[in-house]
């Protein structure tokens, strides 16, 4: 029977800085995708990735990976690096890391050097790590997705409406919002007979009370679009909390539907 499911998750990975990077053999590049598997992303595949993260190498404490604009992403692994990048697509990036400042040098592992990332699945990335940027593999991680981050910048595409944030706007949240009802989505019967399966990932506007205001497509399964939107818009959230008062925060929500 085929089965659909959501899961709060932002996906993520980032393309090459570089074309020669992508081409060295060391530094495995990410699989390239069928052309007909996704549609093109309206807002930027960096808002595919952005969100919370926990590495097998760091177990205690969380890294963030933020999207700076349709392409442009930054990863926060605090105590022990940040970077910066490019994804250009939804199968991988390469960004350069450095050491933060107050760290000293002498207790870190993350130098001045490159990080791709490569899509696992739906909740894992492959870190690979670098000396350089056509250099050869020093170190690998796997990274687990924990759930969305509240702030996401994009294009301002969205109304937000009276007194909501418009898409793309800065919401500086520390309770993040938690899904308490979640509806699964209706197997559009045309897909099930085609085939279809995938991931729609769908960016919902979580108000104050919990609801969701608005919500579009931000990466597309043709012919799954609509049974996603129509289900996400029936979560039910706690709301995000700034300063223990009730904020609307945009979330990353990825629907995922299979055949098996």
């Amino acid at each position: 029977m085929p089965r659909s499911t959501c899961v709060p998750l932002l996906a993520l990975a980032l393309a090459s800085l570089a074309p020669a990077a992508a081409a060295q053999p060391p530094v495995p590049s990410p699989p390239a995708s069928p052309p007909a598997a996704r549609a093109p992303l309206p807002y930027g595949p960096a808002l595919v990735f952005a969100g919370r993260w926990r590495s097998d190498a760091d177990p205690a404490n969380e890294l963030v990976i933020r999207a700076l604009g349709p392409t442009i992403v930054s990863i926060h692994a605090r105590p022990r690096f940040d970077a910066q990048g490019l994804a250009n697509d939804t199968t991988g990036c390469v960004a350069l890391v450095r050491t933060p400042a107050w760290v000293p040098e002498a207790r870190s592992d993350y130098h001045f050097g490159v990080l791709h990332l490569q899509r696992a699945d739906a909740h894992t990335l492959r870190a690979l790590f670098a000396d350089e940027l056509q250099g050869t593999t020093t170190r690998v991680e796997t990274w687990s997705w924990l759930g969305p981050q509240a702030t996401l910048p994009s294009p301002r595409d969205s109304t937000g409406g009276p007194g909501l944030p418009r898409f793309g706007d800065t919401v500086a949240a520390e309770v993040l919002p938690e899904a308490v009802t979640t509806v699964q989505p209706a197997y559009p019967e045309a897909a099930r007979q085609q085939q279809i399966e995938g991931t729609v990932v769908v960016q919902a506007l979580v108000g104050r009370d919990g609801l969701v205001k608005e919500a579009f497509v931000a990466r597309s399964v043709p012919g799954l679009d609509d049974a996603a939107l129509a289900a996400v818009r029936q979560w039910r959230f706690r709301p995000a909390l700034a300063k223990g008062q009730p904020v609307a925060v945009w979330v990353a929500v990825p629907v995922r539907f299979s055949l098996h």
